[in-house]
């Protein structure tokens, strides 16, 4: 356990800095659009429709994309450093050691990036929580308008917001669905350098059957009905299992390569 702490460490140390710059500039970035996107109190609008049209969750996507880049130059980093897959190879530990500590690298830089959308969620609605007007009566006289706070409306953002169900699901079955896609993505990035480097693409259909499904889950959980006689229901359990399925497939594969040896 001591030298799979130890390779973690050394792998995550590869990609925290830049982890955090991505995180920062994703932060500044939205914050700025929520700013600008900021509306009239006379005209209210719900937080979750504001963050949506401010352009936030297109950056956060970004934000994921450079973290996808980021593992990548992170594995052909081991291929052309002084601690190399190679030198690393002939210590005596276990190879299964190496996959699962860049993995788990990896994993944690994905975790900060939602951490961190869920902290730029909270800081957002407390710098331009909408305000909702109200007139006040004496009898049947205006006198005055207020302002108000909506009575837990943070708690209705991150309910009521379809990118931030996905972050941070609400039933076992969201869960499951969130970790299993994020698993699988990041299991399939290895599974794709790893067999570039070993110039054997077997089983590449498998992608394609993963993306179709990712595309369709996210598809169903972004656009969940709001209406109950609109309401299809998907069971996501199916979904992840198969999801699961494949990512073992992709350990598999993955594993039998570098005990192998076929990298190159």
């Amino acid at each position: 356990m001591r030298k799979f702490l130890y390779l973690w460490d050394h792998e995550f140390k590869h990609i925290g800095n830049d982890t955090l710059r991505i995180a920062m500039l994703s932060s500044v970035m939205q914050l700025f659009f929520l700013h600008r996107n900021q509306v009239d109190p006379r005209n209210f609008m719900p937080f979750e429709q504001m963050f949506a049209e401010s352009g936030a969750i297109i950056i956060a996507m970004f934000s994921f994309v450079a973290m996808c880049g980021l593992c990548v130059m992170s594995f052909n980093y081991n291929f052309n450093q002084s601690k190399s897959i190679y030198t690393l190879m002939t210590l005596p530990q276990s190879r299964v050691h190496m996959i699962f500590s860049k993995i788990a690298a990896w994993f944690t830089g994905f975790v900060v990036l939602i951490l961190n959308q869920i902290l730029i969620g909270i800081i957002g609605f407390k710098l331009f929580e909408p305000i909702l007007q109200r007139r006040t009566y004496n009898g049947i006289v205006p006198t005055g308008m207020v302002e108000e706070p909506i009575t837990n409306g943070l708690f209705l953002f991150f309910t009521r917001s379809h990118f931030y169900r996905i972050l941070m699901p609400l039933t076992l079955e969201g869960i499951v669905s969130s970790l299993a896609i994020i698993t699988s993505i990041i299991f399939a990035i290895y599974y794709v350098l790893i067999c570039q480097k070993s110039y054997g693409y077997k089983g590449m259909f498998i992608l394609i059957v993963q993306l179709t499904i990712i595309i369709y889950v996210l598809r169903y959980r972004t656009q969940f009905p709001d209406y109950y006689f609109d309401a299809t229901y998907h069971n996501l359990y199916i979904s992840s299992i198969i999801l699961l399925g494949i990512t073992g497939f992709y350990i598999r594969q993955i594993i039998y390569l570098i005990k192998k040896s076929t990298i190159t």
